[in-house]
């Protein structure tokens, strides 16, 4: 697990986007701030998403769209992976950046946590409470919100190495063992409020 350092390696950070590409998954977003951030914080930033195509004329048109933005070097599709391709592009990337218009609880975000690997996300549906104090949330996709907030967790190994204790703790939080503790005292809690 990543204890808030960088990869190590040459060239620009490594923006990651895991799940079903479709249109509420708002991919387009990620694409936009990638171009401001390759514009003005890091010419070298690329982009990796992994995941099974839903909707093909979607799918179509983000690749028409990273054409169209000159990104075609910088993005990267990886369709629908085997668990270890993805556990290794979590090992591999830098941030994993979530912009989902709705999102339930949002496993890759889970995932990410586990390795220590930051997550920039869109605030929005489940992501607030699954995400809890391990990651930044955004208020707005406008591409240069996106991309600054992006790049401030890059260049901060202390905002980095917060938010990889943060996960370890939120992750203990999201525990399936003790789950049905949890629910008890969540439904108690409603019942005294009740009366």
């Amino acid at each position: 697990a990543r204890t808030g350092e960088r990869n190590t390696r040459s060239g620009g950070a490594r923006w990651l986007c895991v799940g079903r590409i479709a249109p509420n998954k708002a991919i387009e977003d990620i694409i936009a701030a990638l171009l401001v951030t390759r514009v003005h914080h890091d010419p070298a930033a690329t982009l990796s998403v992994i995941g099974r195509p839903a909707t093909a004329s979607y799918v179509d048109a983000l690749h028409r769209y990273v054409a169209s933005l000159g990104l075609s070097d910088a993005v990267s599709f990886g369709g629908h992976a085997s668990d270890a391709t993805v556990a290794a592009a979590y090992a591999q990337s830098d941030v994993l950046v979530v912009t989902s218009e709705h999102e339930g609880y949002c496993v890759p975000v889970v995932e990410a946590m586990t390795v220590g690997l930051p997550v920039v996300a869109f605030r929005q549906g489940a992501l607030p409470e699954v995400l809890g104090a391990a990651g930044v949330l955004v208020d707005s996709k406008d591409p240069y919100t996106l991309s600054s907030t992006i790049s401030a967790v890059l260049s901060s190994a202390t905002l980095r190495a917060t938010l990889a204790r943060e996960a370890t703790l939120r992750l203990a939080e999201l525990d399936l063992a003790t789950a049905a503790d949890r629910f008890v005292s969540l439904l108690c809690g409603v019942q005294q409020r009740a009366r």
